[in-house]
C-alpha cells in the first residue's frame, strides 16, 4: 500500500512540473564594469610566447609528489604548478622551441610522458 502511495505521489510531481522555459537573469552593472576594467589591465601587460614542459595533469597531490621526484632527479630546472580544470606540473620557461626541444630529450629518460606547450607570459617573469 506504502508504494502505491510512493509512485501516485511521484507520479502526480511529475506532471505538476509547468514547461515553461523563459527565465530572466538580472546581473549586476558592476558586473560588467569589473570584466571590462579585467580586459582593459590585461591589455597593458606585455606577453610572449614561451615554451614549457608539461609533465602531469591530474590531483594537486599527485603533482606536489612528482614535482618532488622532479627535483630530485632535476635540481637545477624550474618547476612550477598551475592549476586550470586540473593541476599541471610543468617545467622550464624557454624563450625557443629548440630550448625546450633539448631540455625534453633529458627529461624524457625519466619522465617519458613530457610534452612541450607553448603559452604566453610576462617576460619580466623568464628567468
Amino acid at each position: 500500500m506504502r508504494g502505491f502511495f510512493l509512485l501516485f505521489f511521484i507520479g502526480n510531481c511529475a506532471f505538476a512540473q509547468t514547461n515553461d522555459s523563459s527565465s530572466t537573469f538580472i546581473q549586476d552593472e558592476r558586473i560588467n564594469a569589473l570584466i571590462k576594467k579585467k580586459i582593459t589591465l590585461n591589455k597593458d601587460v606585455p606577453t610572449i610566447d614561451c615554451y614549457v614542459i608539461q609533465l602531469f595533469c591530474g590531483s594537486r597531490e599527485s603533482a606536489k609528489n612528482l614535482k618532488a621526484q622532479f627535483i630530485e632527479k632535476f635540481e637545477k630546472t624550474n618547476t612550477f604548478i598551475t592549476h586550470e580544470t586540473c593541476f599541471k606540473l610543468q617545467v622550464g620557461k624557454y624563450k625557443t622551441k629548440i630550448e625546450a626541444e633539448k631540455e625534453l630529450m633529458k627529461i624524457r629518460k625519466k619522465f617519458n610522458g613530457a610534452f612541450i606547450l607553448k603559452t604566453k607570459i610576462n617576460p619580466a617573469k623568464i628567468n
